[in-house]
């Protein structure tokens, strides 16, 4: 996972992480799992991933049994 560090690029007006611009909320997750994708080529979804999709999503890739009332769902 990433991080979109102290938001110094272009986008700097004297903002900070704090603040709903869109350079500041858009970070990409990139994850490389053996046999994740048919292919193995990259897959790029579209839909946007929250922080507490990532728990569901590491148990299904681990095989194990979803937490009874998680929040976030697996991509």
């Amino acid at each position: 996972m990433g991080d979109n560090g102290l938001l110094n690029g272009e986008e700097w007006h004297g903002w900070t992480k704090r603040a709903m611009h869109d350079a500041s909320i858009r970070i990409p997750l990139i994850v490389r799992y053996p046999g994740l994708t048919p292919t193995d080529k990259p897959v790029n979804l579209k839909p946007q991933c929250l922080t507490l999709d990532v728990a569901p999503s590491l148990l299904e890739l681990c095989h194990a049994e979803p937490l009874p009332n998680i929040q976030g769902k697996s991509w």
